[in-house]
């Protein structure tokens, strides 16, 4: 008999056990197109195809099988890191000539408003209507003119816990500083990347700390085990709380530059 591959072998043992989809959505906190992707075997179609091995585990965990055991068996069916890469440029590739056309749209939407206020500019000066007048004309009790004296900005970070999408804790950075990324916890398996396809750490330890590329609009963060996770992003300590009872746990930080 033809051996089942990974992604059909465990939709077998799923019905097998009489889960439904629901039930195994509810049990492994996956969504459910999720778990049909996997199922599928067509694991180049997951979101983020670096996290396979990940969510297959957790698959696994919630119907009581050797995930360990399978990836290792079925390990040639496993997104390869080239694979991987080629995927995410595509995906980039498709996103470029969105922002691409929706860049063009706008820059003539723009040049359209810049010629109407010049016509208007225009309509203005020749019929006198723009006078110039002083800005600031306060003046101190000895005539001497009180300057505007400008604050300084405090550069600062600002995180914000936007809400919990599946087994996808979403965060919102806003800073003006370099971003420090550091974690501790017991010795799990942790993958952190970025939305310019850089890989910082993807390995089983228990602590590192990391500086993120300063173009970078997006932080992906995976951890196999975040039951004892600490992250410290600029010196602010995310809360443990959100996280809830999860295990696996996949943090998304949207990061936005001031």
């Amino acid at each position: 008999m033809k051996q089942l591959k990974l992604g059909p072998l465990l939709r077998k043992r799923r019905e097998q056990s009489g889960v439904t989809l629901k039930e195994m959505s509810e049990r492994s906190k996956l969504k459910r197109t999720i778990i049909q992707i996997i199922e599928t075997g067509e694991f180049l179609n997951l979101p983020n195809p670096k996290h396979a091995k990940l969510l297959i585990l957790e698959y696994t965990r919630a119907l009581n099988l050797n995930g360990h055991e399978l990836i290792e068996r079925y390990k040639d069916e496993l997104p390869t890191k080239k694979e991987v890469i080629e995927t995410r440029h595509k995906s980039q590739n498709d996103a470029f000539q969105y922002l691409r056309k929706s860049l063009i749209t706008l820059g003539a939407i723009i040049l359209s408003l810049f010629v109407v206020w010049f016509i208007l500019l225009q309509i203005g000066a020749d019929g006198n209507l723009f006078t110039k007048k002083p800005i600031y004309d306060a003046v101190s009790s000895e005539g001497a003119i009180v300057k505007n004296q400008k604050e300084e900005v405090q550069s600062e970070t600002n995180i914000e816990f936007v809400g919990l999408d599946g087994n996808t804790l979403v965060y919102n950075i806003e800073t003006s500083e370099p971003i420090s990324f550091s974690f501790h916890s017991k010795n799990t398996l942790i993958n952190l990347t970025d939305n310019l396809n850089t890989g910082y750490v993807y390995d089983t330890i228990s602590e590192g700390q990391y500086d993120i590329n300063d173009d970078a609009t997006e932080l992906l963060f995976a951890v196999e085990d975040a039951t004892s996770m600490n992250i410290t992003i600029n010196n602010i300590q995310l809360n443990p709380e959100d996280r809830s009872d999860k295990k696996t746990v996949f943090y998304q930080f949207n990061i936005e530059r001031k």
